[in-house]
């Protein structure tokens, strides 16, 4: 989901009437504010009595949606920064070890060098 579609969501949800609606089962096919006016109302189907218990709760399930996907993108964020991390640091043991193949380093050296790598905290 790009960024403007998740803002645009936003904006809708924060322009919407505030607060918990709600249907009533003794009028169904209509979604009440927290004041109990009408926001919307539909047939008396099924079918209706389902598209009303949805729309009801979407005033509280786009929210927290919306908060979710953004959590979720800011861990994906850390979690790519710190893959970036492992990736050059172990890329440079990897490098130490090829060294020490090709005999530009000696074993203690090579080991040297890969300590000293793995003892820098992040």
């Amino acid at each position: 989901m790009a960024a403007d579609r998740l803002a645009d969501i936003q904006a809708r949800t924060n322009a919407a009437t505030d607060g918990d609606w709600f249907v009533n089962s003794n009028q169904p096919g209509i979604v009440f504010n927290p004041d109990g006016r009408p926001l919307a109302v539909f047939g008396g189907s099924n079918q209706d009595c389902n598209d009303a218990e949805f729309i009801a709760h979407a005033r509280t399930d786009m929210p927290w949606l919306v908060g979710e996907v953004r959590e979720a993108r800011a861990q994906d964020a850390c979690h790519e920064q710190q893959l970036q991390y492992v990736d050059q640091r172990y890329g440079a043991v990897h490098e130490a070890v090829d060294q020490w193949r090709t005999g530009d380093l000696d074993a203690h050296q090579a080991m040297t060098r890969i300590t000293e790598l793995l003892a820098v905290k992040p």
